[in-house]
């Protein structure tokens, strides 16, 4: 299992809503850290510190704005990488302009734009029971649903954690899928 806590979501919980990128996982790793407000709004109400963090898209302050509140080393991986943390391997794929993370039969994805819609996971012969994060639409395109529920398809996933993913998109993906949402500051373990 892979505990996931969002700092940042467009959906309540119990933080506010915002707009971004930012994931606590298995409270050791931050991947992304939403924007500078955001991780204040976190760090103030949550106990838990990460021990590294892990830039997903560089130069977006909506991702890495948060990253100077925590003060802890991060990596931005211009290629691959393992990363060992906890007891835990954390595979590090770069794709582009973003990196997503795989551990456990589950990926990370921090938007999905470059890498979900054109099969650059499946290419890779990656197999996940889970994908967190954004899933590569910014809008509702019928085009995109099928590149999406395709790519899916081939990684052999059951469960999608939708954060950072247009609603229509997410709408439509769970009439497929188990699909679950997680608002600002809340935890799920898949």
């Amino acid at each position: 299992m892979v505990k996931i806590t969002a700092l940042c979501s467009e959906l309540p919980g119990p933080l506010e809503p915002s707009h971004g990128f930012g994931l606590l996982i298995d409270d050791a790793l931050l991947f992304d850290s939403c924007s500078v407000e955001a991780a204040v709004q976190f760090v103030r109400r949550s106990s838990v510190r990460p021990r590294l963090g892990v830039v997903g898209v560089a130069g977006n302050e909506h991702h890495i704005g948060g990253f100077k509140v925590f003060n802890v080393p991060v990596v931005e991986p211009r290629f691959d990488m393992g990363i060992s943390l906890g007891g835990r391997r954390y595979e590090v794929l770069h794709e582009g302009r973003e990196n997503l993370l795989y551990t456990d039969g589950v990926v990370v994805s921090p938007c999905g734009l470059f890498t979900i819609p054109y099969h650059k996971l499946s290419q890779r012969g990656v197999k996940a029971r889970c994908v967190v994060g954004g899933l590569g639409g910014s809008s509702y395109n019928p085009y995109l649903l099928h590149r999406v529920v395709a790519e899916l398809k081939l990684l052999g996933v059951r469960c999608v954690v939708a954060l950072h993913t247009a609603p229509q998109l997410v709408k439509e993906l769970e009439r497929r899928l188990n699909v679950y949402k997680l608002g600002a500051g809340s935890t799920i373990e898949v």
